[in-house]
């Protein structure tokens, strides 16, 4: 018995505790994994945030589109929109000095005079008879002023009927 309890008594002393490092760097491991996730998880957290900001602009601007777009059936708003000065440059327009306002306050429209157009098909010069085109943008922000929507529309009034084209 004395020889089982030297060999016991060396085998214990001899251990360098390998067991403990493989354990220690594999939990080292697991940690960077669990922060790599967790990373992830809140990147595509924002992500989704930022969508759902854009999306909500977006209906909000077709939403002031629509809106100018109806009021192009006022005749007093559509004489207003052919007699006004254009915009310069209208692309970037912030929506500050709109026609007309969303109901919410996060969105407007601005309606540029009209373009003339001759009618499809018309390959005769000489005809004087256009269509009137309007231009309507629409400006709107969603849940953040970040995220920013600008459209733009032509608009052809059935009410407008034909007119007299410019001479080319």
């Amino acid at each position: 018995m004395t020889e089982v309890n030297a060999r016991t008594r060396h085998a214990l002393h001899s251990q360098q505790g390998a067991v403990l490092i493989v354990s220690l760097i594999f939990l080292v491991l697991l940690t960077l994994v669990g922060l790599a996730s967790m990373q992830g998880s809140t990147m595509q957290e924002r992500m989704a945030g930022n969508m759902y900001d854009r999306a909500i602009a977006f209906q909000r601007a077709e939403i002031a589109l629509r809106a100018g777009e109806n009021s192009l059936s006022n005749p007093i708003e559509r004489a207003s929109a052919v007699g006004h000065d254009r915009l310069d440059p209208p692309l970037i327009w912030d929506g500050t000095s709109s026609h007309g306002d969303v109901a919410d306050g996060a969105g407007g429209f601005y309606i540029e005079p009209p373009t003339e157009l001759r009618h499809p098909g018309g390959m005769d010069l000489t005809a004087n008879e256009c269509r009137l085109l309007f231009p309507v943008f629409a400006f709107a922000t969603g849940g953040t002023d970040a995220a920013a929507v600008l459209i733009r529309s032509v608009f052809d009034s059935p009410l407008a009927g034909s007119v007299v084209c410019a001479q080319p």
